[in-house]
């Protein structure tokens, strides 16, 4: 499944908790995508650029702890260029 672009630890936790997992009615989900590496899809694809970099960083550390959690199998994301890919991995 996707979650929109940046929103956060918290909202990200929140959407896949209490809205895609029990619509699915599953306990967890072999993949989350962050769909956009931009808040406001005019932005997209390449006039966020570095910004919004904290809360893409917030978004995916907030996949990952659900990915601790066993909630989530695997984390990704489309849309993303290679700079903004690079700064997840830092």
């Amino acid at each position: 499944t996707k979650i929109p672009g940046p929103i956060g630890a918290k909202n990200a936790t929140s959407m896949i908790l209490n809205a895609s997992l029990p619509q699915m009615g599953v306990d967890y989900i072999d993949l989350v995508l962050i769909h956009f590496p931009c808040a406001e899809f005019k932005l997209f694809p390449n006039k966020c650029g570095p910004q919004e970099h904290a809360e893409r960083l917030d978004t995916w550390r907030g996949l990952l702890e659900l990915k601790k959690a066993g909630k989530i199998r695997a984390v990704g994301v489309s849309n993303f260029d290679a700079d903004q890919v690079a700064t997840l991995a830092e």
